[in-house]
């Protein structure tokens, strides 16, 4: 099923319903939902979580939807594919948006027709077959894995370079990125985790032709990496091995989602997680003479206490040292 929400400040009329209608048809695997503003129709696409959405514009609210589009990107975790469908098409073609592949992909048409068109176009690129074979990656990791130990940590000094190098960086990260090298990471986790993955609009985004700008991969990968796959297991074992070039794309492209403000940094709010150390680890810590102590993977926290104390009793291992990061 594929969703379609129409702006038009016409909905309340009869003329596009009997669109819809007449072409019931053509369009019997798409969902719509018609709303007669901008505001109820970001309202609408703020309840779809990371999947694509088709909008169809009238062309007297299309400058005002596309005027706010990036903003409300910010808020929404959802990409939509816009077409602008009006009658004074001329209009619209000398606007600045009119053709772009990540505003309106869909161009500007006048017949009803064109809008079905770009609806069953598959916009999707998912036809790659697998070229990349890492298994022997990942068995050289899993024998790698115990080579570092107790090393989940990182001590280093309390300088002024290591407490601003990553400000510094989330500042710069643009630099370290470039669309082909973001192609090459799309392909590795194409290649890797479609199977875990298959039926989930996410690998569809990730694959699309559909132009994409690098800071809204931000939110893709970041919610990537909290689902229950493969993956994020994948990239903090790389990250204890410190042999992570197959993801370096997923965090230069975090460190970019977080200087654009399309992801959030949790400032002032209380985050709790349970984790076992070995004691030799937890008596580094206390001992260290250094006053940073950083963490060689990516750590998931929660906002909710209780959670942390649960994920405790189902990991309770005497032998280890067990606590908690607030």
């Amino acid at each position: 099923m594929k969703y379609v929400i129409w702006i038009n400040q016409n909905n309340d009329k009869s003329e596009n319903k009997g669109y819809l209608k007449s072409f019931s048809d053509e369009l019997k695997d798409f969902k719509f939902t018609l709303v007669s503003s901008v505001k109820e129709g970001y309202s609408c696409l703020s309840q779809y979580n990371f999947e694509l959405v088709y909008i169809i514009l009238s062309g007297r609210l299309a400058e005002e939807f596309l005027d706010s589009y990036e903003e409300n990107l910010q808020k929404i975790t959802s990409l939509t594919l816009n077409i602008i469908f009006c009658f004074n098409g001329e209009y619209h073609k000398s606007k600045k948006y009119a053709n772009d592949p990540f505003y309106n992909p869909g161009g500007v048409v006048t017949e009803f027709i064109e809008v079905i068109k770009f609806l069953k176009m598959d916009k999707y690129n998912i036809n790659i077959q697998p070229k990349i074979n890492i298994q022997n990656n990942k068995n050289q990791n899993d024998k790698n894995d115990n080579n570092y130990g107790d090393k989940s940590f990182i001590f280093i000094s309390k300088t002024l370079y290591n407490l601003s190098f990553p400000i510094i960086f989330k500042k710069f990260s643009y630099r370290f990125m470039n669309e082909d090298l973001l192609e090459k990471f799309k392909l590795f986790l194409f290649n890797n985790y479609y199977s875990s993955l298959e039926g989930i609009d996410l690998i569809k985004i990730t694959n699309s032709s559909f132009k994409i700008p690098f800071y809204l991969f931000s939110k893709i990968f970041l919610r990537l990496y909290t689902m229950e796959t493969p993956f994020y297991r994948d990239l903090n074992k790389s990250l204890r091995n410190r042999n992570f070039s197959d993801f370096n794309q997923f965090i230069f492209t975090l460190y970019y989602g977080l200087n654009r403000k399309f992801i959030h940094d949790c400032n002032n709010k209380e985050l709790y997680r349970f984790s076992n150390i070995t004691k030799t680890e937890y008596d580094s810590i206390l001992n260290s003479s250094y006053r940073l102590v950083l963490a060689r993977t990516f750590l998931s926290f929660s906002k909710d206490k209780h959670v942390a104390e649960d994920f405790r009793l189902k990991n309770d291992n005497p032998k280890l040292n067990q606590f908690y990061l607030l």
